[in-house]
């Protein structure tokens, strides 16, 4: 919770502190969506590396029936709270090509 409340206040440097202790500690309890906030805030942070990686564990657990929307569609959700916080428009445009570009590699 306290990763999800940073991000969504846009402190995504505290976020990712808190993500990353949970990738650390309580790994088998993230959701699909924790991952993709987490990939956000590196995202956000410059950090597309670890982003692509965080959105690669969140598709591999994303379930469609549970979730009522693709991953794509869920991504596509993330993109307009990256807008709030900063990100440029002309970035997040890519954002999903490029993680499919990166997964490609």
């Amino acid at each position: 919770m306290l990763g999800e409340c940073n991000f969504s206040l846009g402190r995504g440097e505290q976020a990712v502190r808190y993500y990353e202790r949970m990738m650390t500690e309580h790994a088998d309890e993230l959701t699909s969506q924790d991952l993709r906030n987490a990939a956000c805030s590196y995202w956000l942070m410059g950090e597309r590396d670890r982003c692509f990686k965080c959105l690669q564990r969140a598709e591999a657990m994303f379930d469609e029936e549970s979730e009522r929307c693709t991953f794509a569609a869920a991504l596509s959700s993330q993109l307009e709270l990256l807008q709030q916080y900063s990100a440029h428009k002309e970035e997040l445009t890519y954002f999903y090509d490029a993680y499919c570009r990166y997964k490609k590699r």
